[in-house]
């Protein structure tokens, strides 16, 4: 039997753990110097232990956040043409942290499936938050703000794994759903579904994602 929460937070390793990694998310946030400590917060996710997961999820939640408002990560579309030795530092800098930016993706898309509960419902939250904060500053620079962006290839990830036989997306799912009062997000799930019908994905997942979709119908 797995050990319960309340005895793993009166754990003092576990609680000097926890501090170490909070420890390490003030660094980064402190001085672009420290932004390795973003590295060895990723590595946490390797651990199985619920109060390390959530308060590795809780750290990168609290970073790309803040990088992603900052626009610390925005592209030029002209860098994204360059080789691995070309461009500025700034340049190689976001394309680095983008490159970190896509691991956490899939730490986070790994921990839905999570045999902790908490950690997978974090995870969603995560993931979602993530979904919109993209939604209002696109990481790649766009020619004309004036226009909404959709962050497509983040919302391609969640619903590539909402869509999986292999996967227990029932949570993802549920909480996707409660976003489709907005036509932008029907929008781009009707054709996430579309191209997974070409797939030939889990009909059954599929035709679940259909009926929800259909109960919106006619929906401004």
């Amino acid at each position: 039997m797995a050990p319960s929460m309340k005895r793993q937070d009166r754990d003092p390793n576990l609680m000097k753990e926890r501090e170490i990694i909070k420890g390490k998310a003030k660094a980064f946030l402190e001085d672009r110097k420290n932004a390795n400590e973003l590295v060895e917060i990723l590595s946490y996710f390797a651990d199985e232990r619920a109060e390390i997961l959530l308060s590795a999820i809780r750290a990168v939640h609290k970073l790309f956040c803040h990088v992603i408002n900052s626009k610390s990560m925005v592209l030029q579309k002209s860098t994204l043409e360059l080789g691995d030795n070309e461009g500025s530092t700034a340049e190689k800098y976001r394309v680095w942290l983008q490159g970190l930016y896509a691991d956490t993706i899939d730490q986070l898309l790994s921990q839905l499936n999570s045999r902790h509960e908490n950690v997978a419902e974090l995870a969603v939250t995560t993931l979602l938050k993530f979904l919109e904060r993209e939604g209002t500053n696109p990481l790649v620079q766009v020619e004309d703000v004036k226009y909404p962006t959709f962050p497509t290839k983040l919302f391609a990830a969640i619903m590539d794994h909402a869509l999986s036989s292999e996967a227990d997306s029932g949570r993802l799912i549920l909480r996707l759903t409660e976003s489709l009062e907005f036509a932008d997000m029907r929008l781009h799930c009707l054709r996430q579904v579309s191209d997974s019908i070409l797939k030939k994905r889990d009909q059954v997942v599929i035709f679940y994602v259909c009926g929800t979709l259909g109960a919106w119908e006619g929906n401004p």
